[in-house]
């Protein structure tokens, strides 16, 4: 069985929505299904959507470790970010959603670029703990005087949404004091002046 027929065989299983749909789900998600779903690009809007679909927060403890290796490469794509971002409204604060979104901001500059991917790291903001939101921002910050050229609408939203979350939480511990910080706001005067 070609690894395409083995994956239309699953989403057969999870229309069915059958006893075994937790099963059939971390299956969709395995790192060897999701590495064949990133180079065809139709099978894998389809199978991120149904998934996002089917899933329930019993299902994303185990989603997000099957995710963990390829959350980034997800995130890159229309169709898994919308999988990523459901795993994570489901379940923010369990570890292997956690560990997801570790990764993904690590990596936040390639995905600060589209606007799908932004969505991701906008629900690390949402659903994401104090000290995931305090990662992010520091990410975002790390590399931003390099990237000044990166300035858009969508990313300056994300940013200042990052700084009021840090802000409200983090003031003390010096994260929007920081140095990182102070030249973001010194490219983008608009954004502290929403937060002050």
């Amino acid at each position: 069985m070609t690894m395409t027929a083995y994956i239309r065989s699953l989403l057969d299983r999870l229309r069915e929505k059958g006893s075994t749909l937790p099963e059939v789900i971390v299956k969709l998600v395995s790192p060897r299904v999701v590495a064949s779903l990133l180079f065809e690009q139709d099978l894998g809007v389809v199978v991120f959507q149904e998934v996002a679909e089917a899933l329930r927060p019993e299902h994303c403890h185990e989603v997000a470790k099957a995710l963990s290796e390829s959350a980034t490469e997800v995130a890159l794509r229309p169709s898994g970010s919308t999988m990523l971002r459901r795993v994570m409204e489901l379940a923010g604060q369990d570890s292997s959603v956690s560990l997801v979104m570790d990764k993904v901001t690590a990596r936040s500059w390639e995905l600060v670029r589209r606007p799908e991917s932004r969505e991701v790291l906008a629900a690390v903001l949402a659903h994401g703990s104090s000290e995931q939101r305090q990662k992010l921002l520091a990410a975002l910050c790390r590399d931003l005087p390099k990237r000044a050229g990166l300035w858009d609408t969508p990313t300056e939203v994300l940013i200042r949404d990052a700084l009021k979350g840090a802000y409200g939480e983090a003031v003390a511990e010096g994260i929007v004091g920081c140095q990182k910080v102070a030249a973001v706001v010194a490219q983008r005067p608009s954004i502290w002046a929403e937060l002050s």
